[in-house]
């Protein structure tokens, strides 16, 4: 652990004393970590040093670990016929959350191996903020959408300061750690402590206690929670180069660029408090997406379905038909 933090460390490097979170000396692994805990500065955050099986496994799989967020993968969303590995498992047979990132550019992220399997949360690019519009060099067809480009603590050698840095590496840890707010108030108000509860349950609980729900349920509730930006907020002319390439979200399909919307812990969208309303824990849900966005995002996850169910071969679940994922 790194005191006086909310990090703990844990290396997967040969020679096991190293802390670098993304396996080599750039800041990528620090900003990430940053955008964790600047959307939620309770969070505990467990920086895994090394890109290999051995450490996608450990986080997987181990029972400490309820989400996890993973900014890397190929430059584009070619398709591998693989995943990250044991991001099945964890996710399915262990009852966790992974928030994977889509590609830098507008390649569809149903294929991309971090992004795309449909138990997966891909994250996609918007200029929240700045210019209010969906980022065009940003996987397309996300699940959401979360902050493109943000000011974050990005070097590994000074004690203060932060740097504008862009990317899905960035939205999705971001996302990642708004849903952690959801989580940790569900686990508040269930009298909840402790990890996901996998042992005399049929299905694994993220939640246990006065009130109790899955992964599956907390997905559901942050698709609702997740907010529509209108075009009416776009901001034409701001942002440099990364504003240059936003476009505004049409206001009357914004499904169609955002998926279920846009995650944000930012008070002023109440995605954290709509996604526990869903939940029913705080007050009555506002927010409703009606058939539209729900046929266009049933038929997302159907078609990830069928390709990583019965196309990727090296995959986990080539030739399962399990499907625990709550339909609209």
């Amino acid at each position: 652990m790194v005191r006086g933090t909310n990090l703990i460390g844990v290396s997967f490097q040969a020679d096991g004393k190293r802390l670098r979170p993304d396996g080599d000396d750039s800041a990528h692994g620090i900003g990430t970590t940053g955008a964790v805990l600047a959307a939620n500065p309770d969070a505990i955050v467990v920086s895994v040093d090394d890109i290999s099986d051995a450490s996608e496994k450990w986080a997987f799989t181990h029972p400490a670990v309820d989400l996890v967020s993973t900014s890397y993968g190929p430059f584009t969303s070619i398709p591998t016929l693989n995943h990250l590995s044991h991001s099945y498992t964890g996710v399915v047979k262990n009852g966790k959350m992974h928030f994977g990132a889509a590609a830098n550019d507008p390649t569809l992220a149903a294929l991309d191996e971090t992004s795309g399997p449909w138990w997966t949360v891909g994250i996609a690019g918007f200029e929240e903020g700045d210019t209010e519009g969906r980022q065009v060099v940003s996987g397309s067809f996300s699940d959401f959408v979360g902050d493109f480009t943000q000011e974050l603590p990005y070097c590994r050698s000074c004690e203060e300061g932060t740097k504008s840095v862009s990317g899905t590496s960035f939205a999705t840890p971001r996302s990642a750690g708004t849903f952690s707010r959801v989580l940790l108030a569900a686990r508040r108000a269930a009298g909840h402590s402790g990890g996901v509860v996998a042992k005399g349950v049929k299905t694994p609980l993220m939640v246990q206690g006065r009130i109790s729900f899955t992964n599956w349920q907390m997905r559901r509730a942050l698709e609702e929670g997740a907010y529509y930006p209108v075009t009416g907020d776009y901001k034409p002319g701001k942002g440099g180069l990364f504003g240059a390439t936003s476009v505004p979200v049409l206001s009357a399909a914004p499904w169609l660029q955002t998926g279920w919307g846009v995650i944000t812990p930012d008070n002023e969208h109440k995605v954290v408090g709509e996604t526990l309303a869903h939940l029913g824990v705080g007050g009555k849900a506002e927010r409703r997406k009606g058939a539209e966005p729900c046929a266009f995002m049933t038929a997302q996850i159907e078609a990830r379905h069928a390709y990583w169910d019965n196309a990727a071969v090296l995959g986990e679940s080539f030739g399962n038909t399990k499907d625990p994922y709550i339909y609209c």
